[in-house]
């Protein structure tokens, strides 16, 4: 899996560590659908579940570079209160 951080400036995420899937070195706006849905809900968002309900979600779409393909299991969010600091990527292995 991997975790995403939200930088010093509050404006994007960016991978901060991986465990047996790549390093990304791309950012994540801090504003993009799954962001907030993540801070709005804070939801556990099963990715399989998702692709097969959309519905379920509103319609969310997920970028592909936290959802590391059809290896994702789960996307977390870890806020602090309402703010959303940051997202975690389960692997399924």
């Amino acid at each position: 899996g991997a975790l995403w951080a939200k930088s010093a400036s509050g404006s994007s995420f960016s991978q901060v560590a991986c465990w047996n899937v790549p390093q990304t070195k791309g950012l994540l706006p801090a504003e993009d659908p799954l962001a907030s849905f993540l801070a709005d809900r804070a939801w556990v968002v099963d990715i399989d579940e998702l692709r097969a309900q959309p519905e379920a979600y509103g319609g969310l779409t997920i970028p592909s570079v936290p959802a590391e393909g059809d290896r994702a299991w789960a996307i977390i969010s870890l806020s602090i209160g309402t703010d959303l600091m940051g997202r975690a990527a389960l692997d399924r292995r």
